[in-house]
């Protein structure tokens, strides 16, 4: 029976009762999610200081919880000639929404040429829709997926989608080079994974044709044909004329690239290019003007009349109730992104689980994305050990967890059950290659007496990133790290001491200290051979164990 440190009679923050869901999300999670329920008072802020720019008004103004948004309505802008309308503004941490934007071009000093096209199109009030999404990103890690949409009603739609890893923009460091040889430039660093341009014309080329036509004394059907012929002879002069330089495949390549634009300029409607590297694409490399053909080759952009295929759709009944393997981590990952039938995160749980219990790596990853969508059920069903295991696993595995998830559910399912789950996890943990060489280690910093070392292996068992996380070995190593002298972990043996004392963990001091004493007992029993440990011991190189120690 494992024992529990008792809670103290002063008022102290008990750990939540065996069962309790987690809430993960009770807390401001980033900066804006602090901030954004002041955005009301910022946005007023703001009003309050362009209305000595523009004449500003607005509807109302409100926090939203459920999406923590900011939302605005009936915002009016107005400025000598310059008159606009935004129905609803929405901005949250992921998505930005400006609904219902008008704006009246009638008394803004245009061109005579796009005065002209927006009366053809008999839009001079341009009203449309605005979105830009960043939401699927990982900030942590400088990934971003980015999707811009521009709806335009009655001329057209773009929509831009690029998804780009470790996106940084680097200012050159003239300091750095003294002989002068630092480029001048930002250097755009990151790697390009795919991207998308569509367009969708409601009715603009066709009044562009028309209006440029009739300056060059020529019909719209005229001016779209000398268009077709100057778009594809650009891409033959950027390919066709460079024989010798580019292979036959890529001259072909882009005949096909100018055949679908004449198609497109004669019958305006859908065109989009994507970008399907089959590998990921320094964005430095392509600022640095590599050679057109490889370029193309890595970049592997298509372009086309159709939409690019969608996720095929599946009925939500279809997956089967036995599945295992990879057909059971294909549909629980079907399930729990919602991609291609409606989604269903608890089904796709139940589909994962088993796969990550036999240590499949990507169901590990399913599990963790799972309960960090919904984190009630990672007790629901009386499943709260089973996935807290699962959890220590892919937490250990590099798998990113939203903060205090493994706290949240260790203090549901209570100190007990949440330390059977650590062992349990870390046995586990301990057969594969990684806990095998984790347990050479553990052994070589005993024998050299290393207290620098095993306070690492403390630490190492708090932090869970890399070895699963045991709270009852963290204290029972940092104990021995602290006898030996270290400092770092004589503060995580007196913090764990704290937390326990205080309510806010539920830790098994007696059975930490029975591991404490295994270890120090071993320590005491080393050979003759190895001599006493210096002053400066927490320093040394740790030398082979005589004998090898197990993992306690």
């Amino acid at each position: 029976m494992l024992t529990s440190v008792a809670v103290p009679a002063a008022p102290a923050p008990a750990p939540a009762p065996a069962g309790a869901v987690p809430h993960v999300d009770a807390a401001p999670q980033t900066l804006a999610d602090l901030l954004m329920p002041y955005a009301p008072y910022l946005f007023d802020l703001a009003v309050l200081s362009g209305r000595n720019l523009a004449e500003v008004t607005y509807a109302s103004r409100r926090y939203d919880p459920v999406t923590r948004d900011f939302v605005a309505t009936g915002v009016a802008i107005h400025r000598d000639a310059f008159s606009a309308t935004i129905a609803r503004i929405r901005i949250g941490g992921g998505v930005q929404r400006l609904e219902g934007v008008a704006v009246d071009t009638r008394a803004l000093p245009l061109d005579p040429a796009v005065r002209q096209t927006l009366q053809k199109l008999g839009r001079e009030t341009v009203t449309g829709d605005v979105t830009l999404s960043s939401a699927g990103g990982n900030a942590a890690a400088a990934d971003y997926r980015l999707d811009l949409g521009l709806q335009l009603d009655g001329i057209a739609d773009l929509a831009v989608s690029l998804d780009v890893a470790g996106f940084h923009i680097l200012m050159p460091l003239h300091e750095a080079d003294p002989a002068g040889g630092a480029s001048d430039e930002p250097v755009v660093a990151g790697r390009l994974q795919t991207g998308r341009i569509a367009y969708d014309d409601k009715g603009l080329l066709p009044a562009v044709f028309e209006v440029y036509g009739a300056q060059q004394g020529l019909s719209g059907a005229q001016f779209a044909g000398m268009a077709s012929m100057l778009a594809t002879a650009g891409i033959a002069g950027a390919f066709g004329d460079a024989a010798g330089k580019v292979s036959p495949a890529l001259q072909a390549r882009a005949q096909g690239w100018a055949s679908t634009l004449q198609t497109f300029i004669a019958h305006p409607s859908h065109l989009e290019v994507t970008l399907a590297p089959p590998e990921p694409v320094e964005l430095s490399w392509l600022q640095g003007e590599p050679d057109v053909e490889a370029a193309i080759a890595a970049l592997n952009p298509q372009v086309g009349l159709e939409a690019a295929p969608s996720v095929p759709l599946v009925a939500a009944d279809s997956f089967p109730a036995a599945a295992s393997g990879s057909e059971a981590v294909a549909a629980a990952r079907q399930l729990i992104e919602g991609v291609g039938v409606p989604q269903d995160v608890a089904r796709g749980l139940e589909l994962a689980l088993p796969e990550a219990a036999n240590g499949d790596n990507a169901a590990l990853r399913l599990v963790s994305d799972a309960l960090s969508r919904q984190p009630a059920l990672a007790v629901a069903d009386g499943a709260g050990q089973r996935s807290y295991v699962t959890l220590l696993l892919a937490h250990a595995d590099g798998v990113a967890l939203p903060e205090d998830l493994l706290s949240s559910l260790r203090a549901s399912i209570g100190g007990e059950a949440a330390a059977a789950a650590e062992d349990e996890a870390l046995d586990a943990w301990m057969k594969t290659d990684a806990g095998q060489a984790h347990r050479r280690q553990e052994a070589e910093a005993l024998a050299a007496r290393n207290w620098s070392r095993i306070g690492k292996l403390a630490f190492g068992y708090y932090e869970g990133d890399a070895v699963p996380r045991n709270l009852t070995r963290a204290y029972g190593w940092s104990l021995i790290a602290a006898a030996g002298g270290d400092a770092a972990a004589t503060a995580l043996r007196d913090d764990l001491n704290q937390a326990a004392s205080d309510g806010r963990i539920d830790l098994p001091v007696t059975r930490a200290r029975v591991i404490a004493n295994g270890l120090w007992a071993l320590i005491l029993k080393q050979d003759a051979a190895v001599a006493p440990a210096p002053a400066d011991a927490g320093h040394a190189e740790p030398q082979a164990p005589t004998p090898a120690a197990p993992a306690q």
